[in-house]
């Protein structure tokens, strides 16, 4: 399970417009998206769309009590284009939905976090397997200039695989771990599964930001990653702020859905060289796969071979 939100498209969102929230004053933040990935033999179109809506400062200096709350939402569509079928796609539909959602409330030390994942041909109305839910609550052990932890407890709601019983509700460990400097800012997260974000030399205009996951660990390409090597325009000092860039990176990006026919899974990965075009409000990239994959029912993948993909990403603040 992937509890963490994924969609790169939402947390670059929250990057760019998280230090313009004011004490008190709201934000919210509509966004678009689209994605088309060819494969030899196979296409995806993936359209998507999602909204941020933020309360209070998410990022106080530490002399200054947190009272924040954040609402995120977004969904992606793939649609199947399968020109070349096979035998592995009968009885298997040609249409999934994404659906990602988080709430987050921290007062003080204390914080609360909600999510809500679906990865389904029928979110939600396919049964228990379809979707997965989280409620937990974490308190701030530690908040200085550079570092802050917080540790807590979450309950699930999905249908868990324990001991070869299905169990509809499970006790988490929430683990938040963040540390900043002048050259390295790091956020570590564990809520089933870890989950890393890097930057380092985050206040240069050359600088690198890296993103890790691991969802199960069957082989090395369970390691999702999403590393960039960023040239920004210009710094947050400017008075025009830190708002565009260009970069190249490269990533492993996966999706796994589960089927509402009880068993049946798909998933689908790759690896790719990217370049990208930030412009804050409109992100466009576009690159080369060189490796991929699709896993029907967790049995062994098979290769989809090279292919290409780009993708436009909207976003604005108000």
């Amino acid at each position: 399970m992937r509890w963490k939100i994924s969609a790169f498209f939402l947390l670059s969102a929250l990057w760019c417009f998280a230090e313009d929230t004011g004490d008190k004053d709201g934000s919210i933040i509509p966004m678009a998206a689209y994605e088309f990935i060819s494969f030899e033999g196979r296409q995806y179109h993936v359209p998507g769309g999602g909204l941020v809506l933020m309360v209070g400062d998410q990022a106080p200096p530490v002399e200054k009590e947190r009272n924040s709350f954040m609402l995120a939402a977004f969904y992606r569509s793939y649609l199947l284009n399968a020109y070349l079928l096979n035998e592995n796609q009968s009885g298997y539909p040609n249409r999934y939905h994404h659906v990602t959602a988080m709430a987050e409330r921290k007062i003080r030390r204390h914080q609360v976090l909600g999510i809500f994942r679906s990865l389904s041909d029928e979110p939600v109305s396919g049964g228990l397997q379809t979707f997965q839910a989280a409620l937990g609550y974490g308190y701030e052990l530690v908040r200085n200039n550079s570092l802050s932890l917080t540790l807590g407890m979450a309950l699930g709601l999905s249908e868990f695989e324990i001991g070869g019983k299905s169990v509809p509700v499970f006790p988490f460990p929430l683990v938040r771990l963040g540390f900043t400097s002048s050259w390295i800012h790091l956020s570590f997260d564990f809520l089933t599964n870890p989950a890393l974000d890097i930057i380092i030399a985050p206040e240069n205009k050359i600088r690198l930001n890296g993103s890790f996951q691991m969802v199960y660990y069957r082989d090395i390409q369970d390691l999702l990653f999403d590393c960039t090597l960023w040239y920004r325009f210009f710094t947050k000092e400017h008075k025009m702020g830190d708002f565009a860039g260009v970069g190249v990176g490269v990533k492993n990006s996966g999706e796994d859905f589960k089927l509402s026919e009880k068993g049946k899974t798909y998933e689908i990965g790759s690896y790719s060289v990217f370049g990208v075009i930030d412009l804050s409000f409109l992100e466009i990239s576009g690159g080369y796969i060189f490796n991929s994959r699709e896993r029907y029912d967790n049995n062994k993948a098979q290769s989809l071979g090279s292919g290409y993909f780009v993708s436009a990403r909207l976003a604005w603040q108000f």
